[in-house]
């Protein structure tokens, strides 16, 4: 069933942002090897696709005709770009510098390159956009509600 599908997804981006937690608190930062760099480029955080897996989530369960298409792929473009971001970071960092360059990494003990340190100005702002996006999927996915309950009472 597709909605099996959504509800996966969405535990899976709620489960991600305290992945971090849980890594950071057992002592990853502080290891100062490999288990610190991919702290520091994991995408953890996915607010910007939080909002329209939820809301398709919704529309999965309540309406059985419904089709994920090329319109609601659009509705994850922002949370697209972001990943771009992310492999860019990663890319540039440690696929060219660091592997094909030989640099060393010079930030926190060796273990994360010039542009992770940029990335969290950058995360810092996309969060506060997906705070907004899960906002608005909110308020869509009340009215949905609304006329889904409109329509159980009518039928």
């Amino acid at each position: 069933m597709a909605s099996d599908g959504w509800l996966a997804l969405l535990l899976l981006l709620n489960t991600l942002p305290l992945t971090q937690w849980m890594l950071g608190f057992a002592g990853w930062y502080d290891s100062h090897d490999a288990y610190s760099t991919f702290m520091f480029y994991f995408p953890f955080s996915h607010w910007l696709a939080l909002g329209p897996t939820f809301y398709f989530y919704f529309r999965s369960l309540t309406n059985q005709d419904f089709r994920f298409g090329r319109a609601e792929k659009l509705h994850f473009l922002p949370a697209a770009v972001y990943l771009v971001w992310r492999l860019v970071l990663f890319g540039y960092d440690i696929a060219w510098r660091h592997w094909s360059l030989g640099e060393p990494f010079t930030g926190h003990f060796g273990t994360k390159g010039a542009l992770a340190g940029l990335s969290e100005g950058v995360d810092g702002d996309l969060e506060l956009l997906g705070y907004i996006s899960i906002f608005a999927y909110g308020r869509l996915t009340l009215r949905d509600y609304q006329r889904y309950r409109r329509y159980l009472d009518d039928n």
